[in-house]
């Protein structure tokens, strides 16, 4: 198993004592750390939202309560654990390098920025140059400093980190 696994907490939320315990046991016994919780209201009192991990809660609908639900398959139980953690940590990567590039570009004047943007749609230098009304050489500095300040190795690099960036926001950044 991943370690990165193993550091999210795996928060167990049930009424009833004896399947919360029963559901540590077994959670531990895979290696997880958990966080036990008779009621949602004392999870989300203790809850920081920093920590990753995941929710095992007691499920009551009114068609199946959760005694339905129990007693539950130990294995599934557990790679949906994993496979839950694994998605959050996923998230929580692509959340801090949107935050990273986003904070790089934050450093791009406003004329960095309308060259990039044209970069990336892929206009050649001299098209850019007309199009802002500035040298092809001022193209090429702008360009060389837009480079440098996102950390991009290539013109793909930066074309990634424009998508990545725009694919990631809601409203564009890079306008």
């Amino acid at each position: 198993m991943n370690s990165e696994i193993h550091q999210a907490v795996v928060f167990v939320v049930d009424d009833d004592e004896a399947v919360r315990d029963s559901l540590r046991w077994v959670i531990e016994a895979a290696g997880f750390k958990v966080k036990a919780y008779p009621s949602a209201g004392e999870f989300l009192k203790k809850l920081d939202p920093s920590q990753s991990g995941c929710l095992v809660l007691d499920v009551r609908m009114p068609e199946m309560n959760g005694l339905h639900m129990k007693p539950f398959d130990n294995q599934i139980l557990l790679e949906r654990i994993e496979r839950s953690i694994e998605l959050d940590r996923k998230r929580r990567e692509t959340k801090q390098k949107q935050e990273e590039i986003a904070h790089r570009v934050a450093h791009l004047t406003s004329r960095e920025r309308q060259v990039m943007n044209l970069i990336v749609k892929g206009k050649p230098n001299k098209v850019v140059a007309v199009e802002l009304g500035i040298s092809t050489k001022t193209v090429e500095i702008h360009r060389a400093r837009v480079m440098e300040k996102l950390e991009a190795k290539n013109l793909a690099d930066l074309i990634h980190l424009a998508h990545f960036l725009e694919d990631t926001n809601k409203e564009p950044v890079l306008r």
